[in-house]
């Protein structure tokens, strides 16, 4: 109203930055260092082809460090492996910390004697987290969009389903427990991609560190617990996450625990212009947009390639062997023969494409006394043939160019559903095999389904 007094408003103010206590100086000094060190090339590593290099160019790097350092510094017996297996937890990646640690340490030693009058780091220390909480965003953008389109994990295979409970490794049955539940899967990749989103805003990013906190101590449980060999990685995760969240400690611990209320948090700006914030910000979001940008056409490309969306062709199943001849002569059904099939597997019978490399298509030979023996096909659904490859081989012209031809070829035939035959040629001999597909429905695993109600626990 006209005459009344205006009430000022609060806005919180930055207060002035204090003196460090010298160990926080020097922890500062080894932190910073060592995120640098461990996640370079980052961000440069998102830019269009030159990312690309600078990442095979640090690989690279540590593939030639790594076995030098083991050899010459830590007297490792054997020659270190330094090819990709799909293990983020190698010896090379363990000398790769332990390096890191050290030049880490080193920096943070000369960085303090030649830095001794600083008091604080408080503008450096902004740029640390923002480095983090974008780094920490991408990674769990990554791993959250490959859940919620189901890729990373998969309906179990035919090959798990008759496998011995007892044979799966730890590692196996967290997959076989993620994949089984495709529903599931969405989930826990829906708090990833949430945790990610969050920390790649800033008035969201205090809760962002916290989901994430809670998303990837899960992870780090699962990973130690069931012998994932992703214990680095993912540890470091959660150790980022932490970190990020206890840069808001005192008021977290505030307003959760101690029942007060709490200001705003004080601005801290990057940068003192409004046209540099912009900027900044358009950077941040060029980097989620452009990582969303290439990973869900992958991620689709694969659900279909080899995720839950691919191409199931009409012999899919599991097919348990009835009769089995071999040159004219009847197989009994005995456990200790070696040559008889107890059941053929018939997966993913066609080509798989993961990235710029494409695999074979493969049927698997469960023998008598349950061993599982997996071979690379080709399949001519017009013809109804499997063309076997030779061993190494990864398609009928590269083994014809190495002058190794295919000369084992099944021909099959389904002379009524749920019966399967095939005859032909296999590892030098002439067979002819009756089967009975089996009806998946009818496996606790993948028949059980969801109910609403249930009178007892169906534990089985």
């Amino acid at each position: 109203m006209p005459g009344e007094p205006r009430v000022a408003t609060s806005q919180p103010t930055l207060p002035p930055a204090t003196t460090w206590h010298p160990l926080h100086r020097f922890g500062f000094r080894f932190l910073a260092a060592y995120f640098l060190l461990y996640a370079l090339p980052f961000p440069l590593d998102q830019l269009p082809w030159l990312g690309s290099k600078l990442s095979e160019w640090v690989d690279a790097f540590w593939k030639m460090l790594g076995p030098w350092v083991g050899s010459h510094v830590l007297r490792l017996d054997g020659e270190m492996f330094v090819g990709p297996t799909g293990s983020g937890d190698t010896t090379l990646d363990y000398v790769k910390l332990l390096v890191m640690v050290v030049v880490a340490l080193t920096a943070a030693v000369a960085w303090s004697v030649a830095d001794r009058k600083r008091r604080h780091y408080d503008r450096a220390a902004r740029w640390l987290a923002v480095g983090c909480r974008y780094y920490l965003a991408l990674v769990l953008l990554s791993y959250g969009l490959v859940k919620v389109i189901p890729t990373q994990f998969s309906l179990p295979t035919l090959q798990r389903l008759v496998q011995s409970f007892g044979d799966a490794s730890p590692m196996g049955m967290v997959w076989t427990f993620m994949g089984l539940s495709p529903a599931y899967t969405i989930f826990s990749g829906l708090a990833e991609t949430l945790g990610g989103l969050l920390l790649a805003f800033r008035p969201t990013r205090t809760l962002g560190a916290l989901v994430a906190a809670g998303v990837m101590t899960n992870v780090v449980a699962l990973n130690f617990f069931y012998d994932v060999p992703v214990k680095l990685f993912s540890s470091h995760l959660l150790a980022m996450a932490i970190a990020l969240s206890l840069l808001e400690a005192r008021r977290l611990v505030a307003f959760f625990l101690l029942n007060r209320a709490v200001e705003p948090a004080a601005p801290r700006h990057l940068f003192a212009s409004r046209q540099a914030r912009l900027l900044g910000r358009a950077v941040g979001a060029w980097l989620v947009g452009s990582l969303m940008y290439s990973t869900i056409p992958q991620a689709w490309k694969n659900y279909h390639s080899f995720g839950n969306g691919r191409e199931r062709p009409a012999i899919w199943g599991i097919h348990d062997v009835e009769t089995f001849v071999i040159d004219g002569e009847p197989i009994p059904p005995l456990l200790t023969d070696e040559t008889r099939w107890r059941a053929l597997l018939i997966d993913r019978v066609l080509p798989m494409t993961f990235g710029s490399f494409e695999r074979p298509g493969s049927i698997s030979t469960q023998q008598m006394d349950g061993t599982i023996t997996h071979h690379a096909v080709v399949l001519d659904e017009a013809a109804r043939t499997l063309t076997i490859l030779p061993r190494g081989q990864m398609s009928l012209e590269a083994a014809e160019e190495a002058g190794s031809e295919a000369t084992d070829i099944l021909r099959y035939v389904q002379p009524q559903p749920g019966r399967f035959e095939v005859r032909g040629t296999w590892q030098g001999h002439e067979i002819e095999v009756t089967m009975t597909t089996r009806d998946l429905s009818s496996l606790e695993l993948t028949g059980r389904g969801f109910h609403w109600i249930s009178e007892y626990p169906h534990n089985r």
